[in-house]
């Protein structure tokens, strides 16, 4: 149990959250290019394990739709997996909304920037042909086969 709370002050010291943003996360899992699970060290496991948060600003290509979506949904997800699991530092800025709270999307999900190693995930996917700006508004009918051909030859 010292041991426990050891290392819980431990986190504080080396890597302490801010009001706005939780520092050095530990990636779980991307369920696809726009959302990750991570889990939160220094947070109590209620709040902190498990957490899925949705990245700020982009739209990725959904796992069901045509065949050119379907491929790069897939790429767009390897390429958060090997970013993430390379990183040796991850951090999440929390969007806020209105009140200055904690801002979640109409799942329920952390809506937040997520930075490896200092580099925002969301401009790389954008960067890769590989997302599209999105802010929450409806979503409008996107050519991946287009977007993505240089992936699809």
């Amino acid at each position: 149990m010292i041991l426990f709370w050891f290392m819980l002050s431990a986190h504080a010291l080396t890597c302490p959250h801010g009001s706005d943003r939780f520092n050095c996360v530990e990636f779980v899992r991307a369920i696809d290019g726009d959302t990750i699970v991570i889990d939160i060290p220094g947070v109590h496991s209620y709040f902190g394990s498990k957490a899925e948060v949705r990245l700020y600003g982009i739209d990725t290509p959904e796992k069901k739709g045509g065949e050119c979506e379907v491929k790069l949904s897939r790429m767009a997800t390897r390429l958060v997996e090997s970013e993430l699991k390379a990183a040796k530092r991850i951090d999440v800025q929390l969007i806020a909304n209105s009140k200055g709270k904690m801002r979640r999307e109409k799942f329920g999900r952390i809506l937040a920037k997520v930075f490896v190693e200092g580099k925002n995930l969301s401009d790389v996917l954008l960067k890769n042909n590989l997302a599209v700006e999105y802010h929450g508004e409806k979503k409008k009918k996107i050519d991946w086969c287009t977007l993505g051909k240089k992936y699809l030859k």
